[in-house]
């Protein structure tokens, strides 16, 4: 019997926002080059069909690194906590980098439908695909609407 106290949902949910934040944050090897794991660790870190989770710290430095709060998210939605971020205003850069992300992961998303209603035969696999760029999307769209609403509430 399993005494976790989590399903396995629950921790996919938290591979996932590994993965994801890793994705955000850059190659692995730059990611690594500022964090104490290297890019072997990280890519176990993110890989469902692996044991390895990541550390708090190493989840700390990629939250930063990526520009989000993809884990830390993960872990206080697992746990029943909505986060609310206080912040004054907004640093340009931090505007930028969520736009860029939101036009990025819109092109990504796109060609991942492509495939689903392109004139193959529409799979499973990549309807998955589609799918998760689909949540990529989203998320980025999320970070970018909360930048405009730190300037809209600034001015």
């Amino acid at each position: 019997m399993n005494g976790r106290p989590y399903t396995r949902a629950d921790y996919l949910a938290i591979k996932s926002a590994t993965r994801r934040s890793c994705e955000d944050a850059g190659p692995l090897h730059e990611i690594a080059a500022n964090t104490r794991a290297d890019t072997a660790a990280l890519s176990r870190y993110g890989n469902a069909e692996r044991p390895e989770f990541i550390p708090i710290d190493v989840a700390m430095d990629l939250d930063a690194l990526s520009g989000g709060d993809r884990i830390l998210r993960a872990w206080a939605e697992m746990r029943g906590y909505d986060l609310v971020r206080e912040e004054k205003g907004i640093a340009v850069e931090d505007a930028r980098h969520h736009v860029s992300a939101v036009l990025k992961e819109t092109g990504e998303a796109i060609i991942a439908m492509g495939d689903v209603v392109g004139p193959k035969a529409p799979t499973p696999l990549a309807a998955a695909r589609a799918e998760r760029e689909l949540d990529d999307v989203i998320d980025a769209a999320e970070r970018a609407r909360a930048d405009m609403r730190r300037i809209r509430a600034v001015s």
